[in-house]
């Protein structure tokens, strides 16, 4: 059941500190034994590229460190999302609308699962 949960928190833990390792070692687990398990896994090691793209996008966007926390805690799905099939795509979508940089940012803050939304089938049809 360790080498699970520790293939499980592999895939969060690269994102950033902030993220599920903080807590993992704040009860006292070693940082090796994640490392070691993300070695193990493939999966978890494309898993954790694509959130580490993710949150190095979204910072790139202007998000802090806590904005960048509050959105992914909101919507953990967030970090699975790939930034250019999925996230540039859509928002690129919201800045045609005419939202600016500051409201783009709110946003994906509060409501960051519009973000992964299929824009033919989500977002159109209730933009019209």
């Amino acid at each position: 059941l360790l080498p699970f949960f520790l293939a499980a928190v592999a895939v969060v833990a690269p994102c950033n500190s902030f993220l599920a390792i903080g807590r993992w070692r704040s009860v006292g687990a070693p940082s090796v034994g994640v490392r070691r398990a993300s070695r193990r896994s493939s999966s978890a090691v494309d898993a954790s590229t694509t959130s580490e793209r993710c949150v190095n996008w979204l910072k790139e966007l202007g998000l802090d460190d806590t904005q960048v926390q509050k959105a992914t805690g909101k919507f953990p799905k967030l970090l699975e999302c790939r930034v250019e099939s999925n996230l540039k795509p859509t928002l690129q979508w919201f800045t045609d609308l005419g939202l600016d940089a500051s409201q783009l940012r709110k946003v994906i803050v509060g409501c960051p699962s519009l973000l992964c939304c299929s824009i033919e089938t989500n977002l159109k049809p209730t933009a019209q």
